[in-house]
């Protein structure tokens, strides 16, 4: 169950902050390089899907889960680019909460690394 205090917990728009490296229509991001995540953070556990509009303009939902300790968190979710971990960190920006974090994928031995930052949208009814 999903504890609305925890400031993990709620709707975020993420957007990849190296962005140019993913403007390109055959990416599995597609040409955005952007999406929402849903978040339902528990305890030291947090579990919710990230989400974006593919290549293809189709709705991509890839469920995530993992850890939270204090102001960070990780999780691993499986996505077109093969397994990816992301590590992030809570921070306030002007007042607001803003998730930054660095993402890796490996896919037919490949790494790849990108940054991303989100900022809180909503709370969850």
């Amino acid at each position: 169950m999903p504890d609305a205090r925890n400031p993990f917990t709620g709707f975020w728009r993420w957007t990849i902050s190296n962005a140019n490296q993913w403007k390109d229509a055959t990416r599995p991001w597609g040409k955005e390089a952007a999406g929402q995540l849903l978040l339902a953070a528990s305890g030291n556990q947090i579990h919710g899907l990230v989400q974006y509009v593919g290549p293809h303009n189709d709705r991509i939902n890839l469920p995530l889960e993992g850890a939270v300790n204090g102001a960070t968190a990780q999780w691993v979710s499986s996505s077109p680019m093969g397994l990816t971990r992301s590590e992030l960190r809570l921070e306030q920006v002007f007042g607001r909460p803003v998730l930054r974090g660095t993402a890796w994928s490996s896919r037919n031995g490949k790494v790849s690394v990108w940054n991303w930052e989100a900022t809180y949208e909503k709370a969850i009814d």
